[in-house]
């Protein structure tokens, strides 16, 4: 269920506040920091973490289960995720996914961050102001057709950025090669990388 649940904190390494509501991680390799959000996702995903797919075309769900899965193995570190599946019971889901047209030209996707009752959390920046405990994530997809047509690598690409977004992970400006890089179209990754796996362990437990 959509309820808060309480965790132990969870030590980051050589973490420092910067701008408002991210987190910096020194990761390795050194020369580039991994940023996380500041405040962190409290649904029990060590015991659940279902997706929901609310509305979007057919041709996205085959995308969103491989990103699941990717994220839950990444082939780098053991995490905590759950294996995630989808459910048919929305209050089962701590990620919602939606279609909506209407978003600005340039956005491909978007995850928005609520509390218990559904009540959004977000900040002018986009961060999560507070801890949350369920997203929702739009897809633009008028925008992607138009730019990446059938493109299944950067379909699911589009959905494992969205995803880490849930777990806590911001985005990395610095590092094309990361899947939380800023742009779709200037990331190099095809898959979650090393550094996204250590920054998933990092921020949410794991080895």
């Amino acid at each position: 269920m959509k309820r808060k649940l309480l965790f132990a904190c969870l030590i980051s390494l050589f973490c420092i506040i910067i701008p408002k509501n991210v987190n910096a991680l020194e990761a390795q390799p050194r020369y580039f920091t991994y940023y996380f959000y500041e405040y962190d996702w409290t649904w029990n995903y060590r015991q659940a973490a279902y997706y929901y797919i609310v509305d979007t075309s057919s041709i996205w769900n085959s995308a969103i289960s491989q990103a699941a899965q990717n994220w839950f193995h990444t082939g780098y570190h053991t995490n905590p995720l759950y294996p995630m599946t989808r459910t048919y019971i929305r209050t089962d889901s701590p990620m919602d996914f939606y279609k909506d047209n209407n978003l600005s030209d340039g956005t491909n996707g978007v995850t928005n961050f609520f509390i218990k009752g559904g009540t959004q959390v977000q900040g002018p920046t986009g961060a999560p102001s507070r801890n949350w405990l369920y997203c929702k994530i739009y897809i633009h997809e008028d925008y992607f057709q138009e730019y990446y047509g059938d493109n299944p690598t950067k379909r699911k690409l589009l959905i494992i950025h969205e995803m880490g977004h849930v777990f806590g992970l911001a985005h990395q400006p610095d590092n094309p090669a990361s899947v939380m890089h800023n742009w779709l179209n200037t990331t190099t990754a095809t898959a979650v990388s090393e550094i996204d796996s250590l920054g998933l362990v990092t921020k949410l437990g794991g080895v």
